[in-house]
């Protein structure tokens, strides 16, 4: 069983079978001005986006990726300073007991089965969120994004309100540092980063970009190798 309601399954399907795919993430009901970063959802005005600086500021002496992973049971947490950590996922449990930078969410299934978790979370914990996140967040319960501080995380082959696209071309040339086999990296994630299928390592991008003296990852579930 698939944990997409019914519902968001035949959209994902409609928009795959129209050519649309792109547009699956924040339809119906969301909008997103990238110029400007003005969301909006079912015709209101619900939240301005912010740049990534804005939230997770250059130059600190650390960023830590947190993931849920069984290794974090053995981590003492509490000796990370506040502020550092990028919680993933489940790992925003642990905002009861350390201050995150931030709380980042890329897939909808996550919010589908955890709204109530990410609806707790004090306001003043900002999120990083894909569209398809943003718009499962604003259809269960919009009232929980207002006052929030917001990132998006855009996916550079299938950029909101644009073309697919593929890793290659040319006009990404500014944004991604690519290596071998076609993988790459994104070095500015507010032109969007490069999705891996495992959130850890968009969170990784958003820290590169950050240029940290040092990244410490917590918790990193790399079943996902490819």
């Amino acid at each position: 069983m698939s944990d997409r309601p019914f519902v968001r399954q035949l959209i994902r399907l409609a928009a795959r079978l129209t050519g649309r795919p792109h547009r699956q993430d924040i339809w119906p009901g969301l909008a997103i001005d990238r110029a400007s970063g003005q969301v909006t959802w079912r015709g209101s005005q619900l939240l301005t986006l912010l740049p990534f600086a804005a939230i997770v500021p250059q130059g600190m002496p650390l960023i830590a990726v947190v993931g849920s992973g069984p290794s974090v049971a053995d981590q003492d947490l509490t000796r990370l300073p506040p502020r550092t950590a990028i919680l993933l996922n489940g790992a925003a449990t642990l905002a009861a007991t350390i201050q995150p930078l931030a709380v980042m969410v890329e897939d909808e299934r996550f919010v589908f089965r955890h709204m109530a978790m990410l609806a707790n979370l004090p306001r003043d914990i900002p999120l990083l969120l894909s569209p398809a996140a943003l718009r499962a967040m604003a259809e269960r319960d919009s009232d929980v994004l207002n006052g929030r501080r917001v990132a998006l995380i855009d996916n550079l082959t299938k950029p909101v309100n644009q073309p697919r696209r593929k890793l290659s071309d040319s006009a990404l040339d500014a944004v991604l540092t690519r290596g071998a086999n076609g993988v790459a990296l994104s070095h500015d994630p507010d032109a969007g980063v490069v999705i891996f299928g495992t959130v850890a390592l968009s969170a990784v991008q958003v820290a590169l970009a950050a240029k940290p003296d040092r990244i410490l990852l917590v918790g990193i579930d790399l079943t996902n190798a490819a």
